[in-house]
């Protein structure tokens, strides 16, 4: 049994959209929803409602319920792998359960961004010591990582992979542009502000689709007027948009290998995305199956780009495309932990008294004084 701690199940962001792929395909496979927001998923995965966890990290319940119910599942489930998969609030809470089970099982935090924040490195202090490898979406936050903590802990880079489908592309039915967006329409990390201000540059016909949904929904809509806005659509259901679609733009400020540009990929949709230096840049060749560039010089790519050109951009995409299955993720992880699996002991059932889950909750203010200074003196104190 692998278990995969999942912070917001229905929230539905490249992570979500993962762990949806990756559910099917990996066998014998556990769930646990720290937080739920619409309830339970559709997955061919054992789910465990963990929502008292959330609670509990933001001190609205106390801990002891929550403590007991993650010993009392974990104690059924006997995972032989547990993956924190970028939850930073089940690594910081759970961190003396983690302790304890990783003489059992393998413990790992994959992490599927590059944030520019130092913070998202630090905040894994708190359970660094309970980790036996990570895994990155892309090369660099592992160097990042290994610099920033002074660490040679085993690290693995693995892209998310997607579900490859044969899909038809659907030819233009003259020559206007038919640009996508695909993804959560948030200012922070998206930038999803910044479309209008490119799109004002082109001197060109063309037509925006933006899939997705955010708290910045309705200010997009009121700048891109003329654009078509879907809503959230289900990852399952999305490649025909990238299919009759020329170009996906992406101007996020920090990402992993984002999913969405796989998803194009696959679909013979070409990325005009920012150059950022988490890129896997073997995968993503910069005029010849994408464009890697800074905001400013989007809209001058959309003004020179050639309709011959965009075709054979478009047949290098999908000859890329094959690298990143799902299928592939799946072996590569699964082959990493076996690796790591050597040598751990047989299973044996937990039974630790309930500790403060929220006690290092790094978003929350220290309870105490005395509190307070210890969480400071570990913050000057950083090797």
């Amino acid at each position: 049994m692998k278990l995969t701690a999942w912070y917001t199940p229905r929230k539905l962001g490249g992570v979500e959209a993962f762990l949806h792929r990756y559910a099917r395909h990996e066998r014998d496979l556990a769930i646990a929803a720290t937080t739920s927001l619409d309830g339970p998923i559709e997955v061919d995965a054992r789910m465990l409602d963990w929502t008292s966890f959330g609670a509990a990290f933001n001190r609205r319940m106390p801990s002891a319920p929550a403590c007991e119910l993650l010993q009392r599942d974990l104690n059924v489930l006997r995972p032989s792998v547990i993956n924190i998969n970028d939850c930073l609030e089940f690594g910081i809470g759970a961190v003396p359960l983690l302790r304890a089970l990783k003489p059992h099982a393998v413990i790992v935090d994959v992490m599927h961004i590059d944030h520019p924040d130092d913070a998202f490195l630090e905040n894994r202090r708190h359970y660094l010591d309970a980790l036996d490898a990570i895994i990155a979406t892309s090369r660099h936050t592992i160097e990042r990582f290994r610099k920033y903590h002074r660490s040679d802990l085993p690290a693995r880079y693995v892209p998310c992979g997607i579900e490859l489908t044969r899909v038809h592309r659907t030819p233009p039915p003259d020559d206007k542009l038919q640009l996508l967006y695909v993804g959560r329409l948030v200012e922070e990390q998206k930038r999803v502000m910044l479309l209008p201000e490119i799109l004002r540059a082109v001197r060109r016909p063309f037509h925006l689709t933006v899939v997705g949904d955010g708290p910045d929904r309705a200010r997009l809509q009121d700048a891109l007027p003329d654009a078509t806005f879907t809503g959230f659509v289900d990852p399952d259901r999305v490649a025909p948009l990238y299919a009759s679609s020329d170009l996906l733009l992406n101007v996020s400020s920090y990402e992993g290998f984002a999913i969405t540009v796989m998803e194009a990929f696959a679909a013979g949709c070409v990325p005009l995305i920012t150059d950022l230096p988490s890129l896997d840049r073997e995968m993503l060749r910069d005029g010849e199956n994408c464009f890697l560039t800074q905001v400013e010089k989007m809209a001058d790519i959309l003004n020179a780009v050639t309709r011959e050109q965009l075709a054979l951009m478009s047949a290098k995409a999908m000859d890329a495309a094959p690298a990143l299955s799902i299928e592939r993720t799946v072996r590569d992880y699964d082959a990493f932990f076996a690796e790591l699996g050597a040598g751990k002991q047989p299973w044996r059932d937990v039974a630790l008294k309930p500790w403060d889950i929220s006690e290092d909750n790094p978003w929350l203010p220290a309870p105490t004084f005395a509190k307070r200074l210890a969480v400071r003196l570990r913050k000057w104190t950083r090797p």
